[in-house]
């Protein structure tokens, strides 16, 4: 969450939208700074994750073999994570990662990575 209020999203296109996301988010989540400064330890957690889930996908197009709702939970946790600079992505997970924004039309955080 550090990263996407420091992020150019429209929602946060006035200071006091983006203080309101940072107050309402800290306040369940941690102080984004001291969650930043730990971010060499989460995100070799995530890649270690990643490692585990690149064993699981059975297809680039459905981690099933067929679309499902494990797509609909998935695939959102993954486009949020390419806003995070540094993740190594495993080939399956990178392909399926690929695959479903083009097949949703919905653009990767990659340009935007912090």
């Amino acid at each position: 969450m550090p990263r996407f209020a420091k992020s150019a999203f429209d929602e946060f296109s006035t200071p006091a939208a983006r203080k309101y996301f940072v107050d309402k988010k800290e306040a369940s989540a941690g102080n984004f700074a001291d969650l930043l400064a730990h971010s060499d330890g989460l995100i070799k957690n995530i890649s270690d994750d990643l490692r585990a889930l690149d064993k699981l996908i059975v297809k680039p197009n459905a981690v099933n073999g067929e679309l499902s709702e494990d797509d609909i939970q998935l695939f959102p946790l993954l486009r949020n994570l390419t806003l995070v600079a540094g993740i190594n992505w495993p080939s399956r997970v990178a392909d399926y990662r690929d695959n479903m924004a083009k097949q949703t039309q919905i653009n990767l955080l990659s340009s935007m990575a912090i």
